[in-house]
Formats: C-alpha cells, structure tokens, sequence
C-alpha cells in the first residue's frame, strides 16, 4: 500500500530537494555550455587563427562553433572548430591544426560536401579533442591517421575492389558475374600502399579460402566488408606485449604469425615482410560497404578490358592449395595432390577437371566453385580447365613421327613397358583396343594410330602419350604394324595376271564378299567411287588397281587389304577388268607443268563443293590423300578432269571433247592450260598433311541415323544411347571423333572387329545395312558429342566379370592400405566420394590403375609395368566395379572380405590365390 505524505515539514522538504536538484542541473549545463562556447580549447586555435589573418578579413571572422550538416551521409562534422584553416590556402605554413589540407584532395573532396569523418573518422559531434578522435573506451571509429586514411576510400571508390562494380551498392547496377583483367589491375590515384596491399591480395592465393563478393573458399572468414569490422571485433588476447590493439596492429601480426594470433587456424604463414604485411592489412582494412550515395560515388576511370585468363583465375583461387606449379601448395596443413602430374592430366579429360572444380570434393579442403557456391561462371571455368590443361607435356611433333624410320625391336619395348598393360602383350586387347586384330590392322590409318597415342582418349581410358618423343612412337606404330600382313607385292601379281592365271569368277566372288558393301554389286559406286567406268579403267594400269587394294586410302571407308593373297588381289582385278570391254590405254598429259596457285584457286571455284575443302572429300572422293596421289599419274589425273566419270557425277571440264567438239559438261569449262594448273596443284598435296580439324563433309542424315543407331541397327545396346560406351568403346568421345574420319566409321561398321562383339553390317552380321543407312549412321555418330545429356559425364562402363566380391577382395588386398578399408580414410586421396566419383569415368580408373601415377605412390598394376603387382585386365574391371558401387550404393558383397587383412599386405592372400 502506497504512503501517503501527510506531515507537511516532509512535504516541504521533498519540494526544496527538486529545487535544489533543478537548480544543479542548470548550473551544470550553464558551466557546460560556457565551457563548450566560451573557454574550450577550439577559441584558442580560431583565435589563433584570427591573429593570423590579414586585417582587412579580421572584421568579417567570427569565433563560434562551426559545423557541417550532411543529411545524405547521416553526418554532422564539427571538425572545422579547431581545423579552421583546413581550406584556406595562406595557412598552408601553419602547424596543426590550423594548416591547409595536405596535398589537392580537397578539390574532388570539398569539405562542404563531404564533411572530414567520412575520410577520417572520428566523432564528428564531439567539440573536445580525445572525444573528437575517439580516443575514448570503447569508440569504435578512432580517428584515421596517415596512410591509414587511404582505407576509407572503399566507401566510394569501385577501384579499390579486387573485381567487380557497384555490386553491393543498392542504386548501382548489377555487377558482372566474371573477373576482368581491368579490374585486376586498377587502383586509385595516389594510394600506393593500397596498390601494393591489393597486388598481394591478388597473388597470394587468399581467395582459394576465403570469399570477396560471392567468390572465393569457404575455410576462411568473408573479406567483402573486413573493414567495416570494428575494433570489438578483433580476440587481441593473442597479441604479443607491447602490440598496439588495435585493428591494423592485429592484421599485421596475423599475417606474420598466424598460428600464434589465431591459434588453431589453417591460415600459414606468407614468409612475408614486415612492410608487406602492414600493406596487406591496411589493403584489408580498406575492403568496406560502399555505402554513400551514387552522387559520392565517381565513375570508373578504368578500362575493364576482356576476362580474366585462366592463368589470372588460377592465381586468384588456386594457387594457396595448388601452387604456382600445380604440385604442392603454399599451406603446408592441406595436402592437395598434384594436378600437373603428367600421368593424371594424360587421363583426366575435360569433363573430369570441370566437374571438381565445380562440385568440389565433400569432407576434403576443396570447395565447390560452381557460380551458386565458388562464384565462379561456366566461362570462367572453363579457362581454368584450359590453364591446367596446358600443363601437359608439350605435344610430339605429329609431322616427324613416321612408320618407315620407326624400328620395330625398340617399339616392342615401349609397347611392352607402356601400352601391354591395356592392349595385351601381343595386342589381343584387355581394357584397351584389340591392336592385333586383322580388321584393326586394315582400317586403321597410321595416322589415326599415331594421333590416338598422342592425344589419348581419357574418358575411354586411353591416356595420351605426350611424354614419349617422336622416334619412340614412331617405333611403337612399326612395332604394331608388325601385326599387319605385308601384302602381296605388285610385281608378282602383275605377274600372275600377265601369265593369264587370273580368275575372273573368283575375283567376283572376293569382290562381292569383300568390295561390294563400299562399290556395290556390279561396282556401280556407293559408300566407294564407281569402278564399273570405262572411262576410268581406261587410264589406270593394273598396278594401280594393285596398290588401291594392297595400300587403301588412309582416312576413308577404303581399308588395305594386306591380307589378301597374290592370287586373290589378281582375280579380283581381272574381274575389274572384265567389266569394261575396254584396254588400258596410258594416258598422257597435253600439259604437264601447270601454275599451283592459280589451280587452287580453280579449285575451290569448281571442285570443292564436291571433292571437300583442301579436297579433302565429300560428295566426291578425298583427293588429298598421298597414297592416292602415289599411284595417280598426271594424266589420269587431267584426263579425269578434263573428261569426267560417264555415269557418275563426275563431268568433263574441258572446252573441247575428245573428238574436239564441244566438251564440257561442268559448273564450268576449263582450259587444258587451266586443267594442268588443278593438276599441279593436287599433285603438291602429295606432300602435305591435312588439318586434322578439317573433317570430311558427311553425306548422310543424322535425324534417319538416329533412328538406325537406336532401333535398326542396335547400336545402342553396345555404345550407349548417347554415345558414352558401355559393352562397346564410346563413339561419343570428343577425341575418338577427333581422331576418327567418317571412312574408319563407315569402314568399322562395313567390316566389323572380328575377335570382338563388333559385327559387320555388310553381310552376316547382327542386322544388315545398306550403304545409305550406314552412312546415315556415320551422320548422326559425328553428332553424338553435341547430344550427350546435360550433366552426364559418365563414359564407358567397365563392366565386371566377376561377382562384386571379388572386387571388394583385390580392393583390400591391393588399395586399402593407402586409401583405407572404406576407401576414404586412408592418406590417399578418397576414392569413396561422391564428386569424385561422379567425376571420374570407368576409364579414369581403370588407366589409372594399370598405368599408376610417377612421382606418387600410386604405382602401376597393369601387366609389364614392373609394379608392385601385376594384374590382368578382368581383375581392373572387377576393381572398377567395386569401387563404382559405392557411387550406386551396390554393395551387396557375400562374402566377408575383412578377413583379407586391414590394408597392411603382409600376411594376406591373394584373391583367388592359395595360401
């Protein structure tokens, strides 16, 4: 219950007391309002002032309280009370405070625009100077002094960002979602220190932990808005005795030290100077939210210029894991591996090292760069991946690798040590291509062979070979095309066919089990140039339908036939011969020495369209093909053209006709002196090589091959729906179709891969194709690595032969050692997770497995690679298979495989090895 005051002394008493206390209070304030405007200490520095102006101005100074109202900056600045001469120029010999500004910032910072705190700090209110300078407990914007003011100028100025533009500023545009070189390189005018703190942010890997505008790791803390943190923002209990506390003492000591500032952090020391770290930290203390309005904030002066390289990239977000030599990084607490290893990057493709760097790798250091996690753009990946790529091995010079200076002796020895272990040790194929296979041997050009050893094939398992030195292929291509038949010699057939022994009727009977899938039944022509011309078997002498047959055209459908004997390539051209009622008579040349140039250019008027660019093929047969333009005389070559192929697409292209009458039947009609120009330029082909990136117009339907390829001709039982490989190799692989010209498609499906699952499609295969669906086919094959589903990386499967038990046994006898029992909790890498896994092909790791890694402890386990073990390529595949399951979740394994050992080798038996 509330007393009441009743006694009147106590009621007396109460109300002097408010008396008494109002009257305290208005002394106070009186005494503090004439300490403030009368005796503080800003009057002596105006009077001060005053005495140091000229008496005509005198009169008009007044000493009063002075101050700065920005309402768009939420600021009111009283700094001009002790500052007074902060404008004026006369008092630039004045000491402080009442001399000019140092230097012309004032000039693009006038004072009664933008006031003194938003430069330096302080407590723009306070009239008092350790409450103007904040130099009061717990004052968080202390007044900035010296090169300390620079770190301000983030407010306002984009230049002073790592990248981007106005991104944080909530009037200014959207920023650009890539780093620009421009960027990279700007600063503002007169800030050194900031350039220099700036040039070490850049270079010294810090966005590989931590973030600056939504790019950047995740280890560390975000540094977009680091200089906004105030001094209670900092632990200074870790700070050595007699280091100042403050926010710039604690980055400096940070990055000098900093595992004893921070104990328990991944951040390593930088090895850097003194200086250099006070510039780091002042750059870092710079890093604040622009947070004026668009009228504070000037326009970029800086030409943003094109993309950040990968190179640039790599030096941003890579390069504290990776280092600059992509072998070990700047932070000795994360081991990162090696990707300049030139065995990982000879079968990590692409797809691979774009789907690590976008997903990372879950319970590891590598964090996900994709541009929703990392801030990274597809396009800004992609140079990466570029970047890392050109850390490969320098490519062998294609042009200087040739079967005739290979030697066979020294090739078996590469082979054996390097190719065996996927190839088989006398070619009959494993994980790789059966080399020594009879259909191999006729379809494959040396040039396929040689580029395929070169540029690998990684999502297929074949690793590239840019380590071995041009003699070393070219021994390792003569040592294959020991494999190869030599072939019946020329001169013993022209022989056989001369003494009469030739048998018409059973060159037909080769001819159509042999050559009528390309030429047709009666030679005629489809996927191959007709033969049943008379105009053509006219000017071409037995031998050169001898060596068409012996030697082939490398890089088209039209395979060598070294297997066929002297008599059987005798009766198939007697039957060529039968089929025209005509004799071989030479042709000759009216014109034999033509101008080159200008028949390239005639060329490409009248003969590209058909014969391809760099007659390269298409309609019309490949011309620049040097086993061709071996065996093709002058005159056959200006007989063809000037009179065509009767009953072929093929006209005549010269004015005048055999007879002289009028003869040309062509887009145009050519000169014999025009004539002999064409031919001298084909004839200079013979000694070029085509661009490998030119490839052979395709001639069939892509939309009917798609239909065939899925439905008629099952295709895709074998090779994937898209291509990816499964029983079969995959035809969608970017470097197989690289590698491959549309005649070894066409060649492939007409002769099939005997020894293997690859039926022919010719005659007796699994279905039968004609010529037109075949090269349909071919059509939509060339297409298959634009088809390949979005997100789909996986490749060919290697499928186990085995039950997954015997997997999980040579896992545990041979991996679980070094990757652990699970396979992720062993000190090498994690093998068992799940963005490595989605990552790396069945190819990845069966080549890695056989082929192993220099310079690591991964060590080969393919057959002839001296290993630590040697096994065989059904065991891989087992291999594969179980390490796979762990991406599907397939781990239904019977048998209890633990008691194999716990990844130590000693005392364990081998799968399917006695004790």
């Amino acid at each position: 219950m509330a007393t009441r005051l009743t006694d009147p002394l106590a009621a007396r008493n109460v109300k002097i007391s408010i008396i008494v206390g109002c009257v305290g209070t208005m002394l106070l304030l009186g005494l503090e309002a004439r300490r403030e405007h009368l005796s503080g200490e800003w009057r002596g520095h105006q009077e001060a002032y005053l005495a140091n102006l000229p008496e005509e101005f005198q009169a008009g100074f007044n000493i009063e309280l002075r101050q700065t109202f920005l309402p768009d900056l939420d600021r009111i600045d009283r700094c001009q009370i002790c500052h007074i001469g902060i404008d004026d120029p006369s008092m630039v010999d004045q000491p402080q405070p009442l001399s000019t500004h140092p230097g012309d910032y004032l000039r693009d910072h006038p004072v009664d625009n933008y006031g003194c705190t938003i430069c330096h700090q302080g407590q723009g209110q306070a009239t008092w100077l350790p409450d103007a300078h904040g130099d009061t407990p717990h004052w968080e914007a202390k007044m900035l002094r010296g090169s300390l003011v620079y770190t301000s100028c983030g407010t306002c100025h984009v230049e002073n960002s790592p990248f981007g533009e106005y991104s944080e500023v909530f009037s200014g545009p959207v920023a650009d979602t890539q780093v620009y070189e421009g960027d990279l390189a700007r600063d503002i005018r007169g800030t050194d220190i900031l350039a220099r703190g700036k040039d070490l942010f850049l270079n010294s890997g810090c966005l590989g932990c931590h973030t600056y505008q939504g790019k950047g790791g995740i280890l560390g803390p975000d540094l977009t808005h680091i200089g906004d943190k105030g001094v209670h923002g900092y632990d200074f209990s870790h700070l050595p005795l007699g280091v100042e506390r403050t926010p710039l003492a604690w980055l400096t000591e940070h990055f000098l030290n900093p595992g004893e500032v921070s104990p328990g952090t991944v951040m390593p020391a930088l090895g850097i100077t003194e200086q250099d770290a006070t510039d780091l930290a002042t750059y870092m203390l710079s890093l604040k939210s622009r947070t004026g309005l668009s009228q504070y904030r000037p326009p970029s002066q800086t030409v943003r210029g094109k993309p950040a390289s990968g190179g640039e990239l790599y030096q941003l977000f890579c390069i504290a894991c990776h280092g600059d030599d992509l072998r070990s990084g700047l932070v000795p607490e994360i081991d990162t591996p090696s990707i300049a290893n030139a065995d990982f990057l000879s079968v990590a493709g692409d797809d691979y090292l774009r789907s690590i760097i976008v997903n990372g790798r879950s319970d590891t250091n590598m964090p996900a760069w994709s541009p929703e996690q990392g801030g990274l753009s597809e396009e800004e990946v992609d140079r990466l991946v570029g970047y890392i790529r050109g850390f490969a091995p320098d490519h062998p010079t294609i042009s200087n690798i040739s079967l005739r200076s290979g030697d066979p002796a020294m090739g078996r020895a590469i082979y054996r040590g390097r190719c065996s272990n996927c190839h088989g040790r006398v070619g009959e194929g494993g994980i790789g291509t059966a080399l020594s296979s009879p259909d191999f041997q006729l379809m494959a050009s040396d040039d396929l062979i040689v580029r395929t050893i070169v540029e690998g094939r990684r999502n297929a398992g074949m690793p590239s070979w840019k380590t071995l030195r041009d003699q070393d292929i070219s021994d390792v291509l003569a040592f294959i095309r020991t494999w190869r038949d030599e072939g019946a010699d020329t001169g013993s057939v022209e022989d056989y066919i001369a003494a009469g022994n030739g048998d018409r009727d059973m060159g037909r009977r080769l001819f159509h089990s042999r050559c009528a899938a390309c030429h047709g039944e009666e030679g005629q022509g489809l996927i191959g140039p007709s033969l049943n011309s008379t105009a053509f078997l006219s000017i071409v002498p037995d031998s050169h339908l001898i060596n068409s047959i012996r030697e082939g055209r490398p890089g088209t459908a039209m395979p060598s036939w070294t297997n066929l004997s002297v008599q059987d390539v005798g009766d198939v051209v007697t039957y060529l011969r039968g089929l025209a009622d005509v004799e071989y008579t030479p042709p000759v040349a009216e014109v034999t020495q033509g101008d080159r140039d200008n028949g390239a250019n005639l060329f490409q008027q009248a003969c590209a369209s058909c014969h391809g660019q760099e007659a390269s093929g298409g309609v019309g047969p490949q011309l620049a093909n040097h086993v061709f333009l071996d065996q093709a005389t002058e005159g056959f070559l200006f007989q063809t053209i000037a009179y065509g192929r009767p009953g072929t697409a093929m006209k005549g292209f010269a004015r005048r006709g055999r007879d002289g009458q009028p003869g040309a039947t062509g887009v145009v009609d050519f000169t014999r002196s025009q004539i002999a120009d064409i031919v001298s330029y084909l004839r200079s082909l013979r000694f070029t090589t085509l661009d490998p990136n030119l490839r052979r117009s395709v001639l069939g339907s892509a939309a009917r091959g798609e239909q065939i390829y899925n439905e008629i001709g099952g295709c895709a039982r074998c090779h994937g729906e898209d291509g990816q490989g499964d029983v079969g190799p995959a035809l969608g692989n970017p470097e197989y179709l690289n590698q491959a010209s549309e005649g070894f498609v066409l060649g492939t499906m007409v002769l099939g891969r005997s020894g293997t699952e690859m039926r022919n499609f010719s005659s007796g295969g699994i279905s039968e194709l004609s010529a037109e669906e075949m090269m349909d086919v071919a059509a939509y094959v060339r297409t298959l690595t634009d088809r390949r589903k979005e997100g789909e990386l996986t490749w060919r499967n290697f499928i186990g032969v085995a039950p997954l038990e015997e997997g999980a046994q040579l896992f545990t006898y041979f991996c679980a050692s070094c990757h652990g029992e699970n396979g992720n909790d062993g000190y090498a890498p994690a093998l068992n997770n799940p963005e490595f896994l989605d990552a790396a092909t069945d190819g990845f790791l069966a080549a890695t497995i056989a082929r192993g890694r220099q310079g690591t402890p991964m060590r080969a386990f393919g057959p002839g690679t001296s290993g630590l073990a040697v096994l065989t390529a059904d065991e891989i595949r087992n291999l594969v298979g179980f390490i796979r399951s762990w991406q599907s979740g397939r781990t239904e394994v019977t048998e209890d495989v633990t008691e194999l050992g716990n990844g130590n080798n000693n005392d364990k038996k081998r799968p399917n090895e006695p004790r």
